[in-house]
């Protein structure tokens, strides 16, 4: 039986153009050079590795920055011309109206555009550039051309009081969907647990959202997972909430150029190779039965645990080192009530 995938992150290049304060990428946490760009064809054979036993629908194509990638446009015609949608998480600073439409031409449908506030210093100063005017001209050229645009807001505790007048920035923007992501801290953001916005500024923002969402209908999703003993999903009905994507229908298994494979783009656990041993392989190695098996034994008792999935189980293996470790920002909420 073929398995069904959704979607899978492929890391296209580690280099960026921007050096945000709340970066989670696990190799800027490390004390190692970056890794360099393979072409095209080598993205190819991993698209091919996992079409061998698996259905897939789409690729979102990431980095670091992926339009600092030399063969992005090749890649992204030859991945549409294998009748892949393919989606791109950008910071936007490189989208020139050129590229919107090279890319729009070659099979791009989604940008993620990351946009902090609706204040340009307080967005400038958490990216460490300055690139909020470049960010908002992006954003109009997706939508001019006919692309579709998702904004994506992290939320941490020096923008979080922003959340509404940045997402009410983003619908003026004509964005067809909001992402607002919780920070969740790993690579150069390991240990600023500052960074952790207070729970009760983060139950404004999604009631600020919830709000947005119900008035102009907006789609907003949290794509980080909020577990229920921080905010009640019924209570933001309008929201809709990620949780761990343990259920690999669900999965957002990430991939770098080596053909590496991880459980997602927030840890820095690598499963398997693909193009040394089959997809279906995963599934029986000890790290995905820990991925998908093992729990805090805060949560265990928990009647939410089937649905909440103990919110990001990742981040509790990055900061205790082991899986079944409670997610930090989950004591933190707790500590900040």
């Amino acid at each position: 039986m073929r398995r069904k995938l959704h979607s899978v992150i492929y890391e296209i290049t580690e280099r960026c153009n921007q050096r945000c304060t709340y970066c989670y990428n696990y190799w800027l946490g490390m004390n190692r050079k970056l890794k360099g760009d393979v072409p095209p064809e080598r993205w190819l054979e991993i698209t091919d590795r996992f079409l061998e036993s698996a259905s897939l629908k789409r690729i979102t194509l990431s980095g670091g920055e992926p339009l600092l990638y030399e063969g992005l446009d090749d890649l992204c015609a030859r991945l549409d011309g294998m009748g892949l949608k393919i989606g791109m998480i950008t910071n936007g600073v490189l989208l020139t109206e050129d590229r919107v439409v090279r890319l729009l031409d070659r099979g791009v449908e989604l940008f993620e555009i990351t946009l902090l506030s609706y204040d340009g210093k307080t967005h400038d100063a958490l990216t460490g550039h300055r690139s909020f005017e470049s960010v908002v001209r992006a954003m109009r050229r997706v939508k001019k051309h006919g692309g579709e645009l998702c904004t994506t807001i992290i939320g941490t505790s020096e923008n979080i009081s922003h959340v509404e007048k940045t997402a009410e920035l983003a619908i003026t923007l004509d964005s067809d969907a909001i992402m607002f992501n919780r920070v969740n801290l790993g690579g150069r953001s390991t240990g600023r647990y500052d960074l952790y916005p207070r729970r009760g500024d983060l139950l404004k923002a999604l009631e600020a959202l919830n709000d947005l969402s119900r008035t102009y209908g907006v789609f907003v999703h949290c794509g980080v997972p909020i577990p229920y003993c921080v905010a009640d999903p019924k209570k933001f009905r309008r929201i809709s909430f990620g949780r761990c994507p343990a259920d690999i229908h669900l999965s957002y298994l990430t991939v770098e150029s080596d053909g590496t494979l991880r459980t997602c783009n927030h840890t820095p656990l690598k499963i398997i190779n693909l193009m040394e041993d089959g997809f279906d392989s995963l599934f029986s190695t000890a790290v995905w039965k820990d991925f998908t098996g093992k729990f805090p034994e805060m949560c265990l008792r928990c009647r939410y645990l089937k649905k909440c999935r103990a919110s990001c189980r990742a981040a509790g293996y990055l900061h205790f080192g082991e899986w079944g470790k409670p997610d930090p920002f989950v004591l933190e909420m707790r500590r900040s009530r």
